[in-house]
């Protein structure tokens, strides 16, 4: 787990109002539904001291699909919504992250060699049992770990991906269409009414991931704007950073 990890934690549930003993619960009914062990080696293998392009399903995605088809040697970690625009695009993706809140149908037929990272939390105890459609699964908490259940940080999908970049020792983390702002991007699958909370929770994992930075052993740059420690490159410049 990050140093530091439980103090942010805790802001969250006080935050948001989310309740431990539900996180908690939610990570037994995952480490229950996930059958063969996929072992957590893998995702060293696919990342330690790469470059590693972690992809957020902001308005900006439709731009990061040129320089994803142009260097598809270097591993792609995808949050949940990201991966039908990917396949869309005829690309796939190495790990992705997901609380599965997505689409649903995108996980199912995605490439059998994919590492889904599926994460428990205490609003989609009724989903984890979608697990039992994955070949390689590997399950996440926010809370305490237990059994198969890991925590390597972070709070939304495009963060955790990020933190578990930072977790299994990559390099350089390269952030393609992952916009802090005001604007979500469609591949979010965000309805109107769950808007506000969603801006919420972009505002706290930009935050997580200013606070990662400042203790990452990685350096990890953007193609959208700058954040404190998060360096901003334009995308001619990725050939330059691999």
């Amino acid at each position: 787990m990050v140093p530091g990890w439980r103090s942010k934690y805790l802001k969250i549930l006080r935050e948001f109002g989310y309740d431990e003993g539900q996180d908690v619960r939610a990570a037994r009914v995952l480490d229950a539904a996930i059958g063969t062990h996929t072992p957590v080696r893998l995702l060293a293998d696919a990342i330690e001291d790469r470059v590693v392009f972690v992809v957020g399903a902001g308005p900006s995605l439709h731009r990061a699909m040129a320089p994803l088809k142009e260097f598809l040697d270097i591993p792609r970690i995808a949050a949940d919504g990201v991966l039908a625009a990917l396949t869309g695009n005829g690309i796939g993706a190495d790990v992705v992250v997901t609380d599965l809140d997505g689409d649903l149908e995108a996980l199912r037929v995605a490439d059998r060699d994919t590492i889904f990272v599926v994460h428990a939390h205490g609003d989609n105890i009724d989903r984890l049992g979608f697990v039992k459609n994955l070949t390689r699964c590997i399950g996440t908490t926010q809370a305490t770990e237990q059994g198969k259940i890991h925590n390597f940080g972070g709070f939304t999908d495009g963060d955790r991906a990020v933190f578990l970049a930072e977790h299994f020792g990559a390099r350089r983390i390269i952030l393609l269409g992952m916009d802090f702002g005001d604007r979500i991007g469609r591949y979010s699958f965000t309805r109107r009414r769950d808007r506000p909370v969603k801006l919420r929770k972009m505002r706290t994992a930009q935050d997580l991931l200013v606070w990662l930075a400042s203790q990452s052993r990685a350096e990890i740059c953007t193609t959208s704007r700058a954040l404190p420690g998060i360096r901003k490159i334009g995308y001619g410049e990725i050939r330059s950073v691999l």
